[in-house]
């Protein structure tokens, strides 16, 4: 709750396919500035609900139109994490990143 908008730091995480930037947290709560509600879990999980599997809400954007993932598909009480490709379809568009969010945590790092 305390950090919901802001950028992680260490900021980077290895997705997979080379490292992406981890630019904001979205939001928990919704804001009425019309400008603000792009940071929204929930107006963000609107713009995407069509394109990814049911179980998938995002919790981060990357900045570039990208965004991670709880995947709540294979286990409700402890979603994985995943990475979500605007650019792809279907099962494709999803990489596991950590098997969990304290893991995902843990693989942050500064770029270096």
């Amino acid at each position: 709750m305390q950090y919901q908008g802001m950028t992680p730091f260490p900021d980077v995480i290895d997705i997979g396919k080379g490292n992406t930037v981890v630019s904001e947290l979205l939001t928990i709560s919704e804001s009425e500035d019309e400008d603000l509600r792009i940071y929204s879990m929930a107006d963000t999980y609107e713009l995407i609900k069509d394109h990814v599997p049911q179980g998938i809400y995002p919790f981060a954007g990357t900045g570039a139109g990208d965004f991670i993932c709880f995947d709540y598909r294979s286990n409700p009480y402890a979603p994985k994490v995943v990475f979500y490709f605007t650019e792809e379809a279907g099962e494709q568009a999803i990489h596991v990143v950590a098997n969990s969010f304290s893991e995902f945590l843990s693989k942050l790092h500064n770029g270096e």
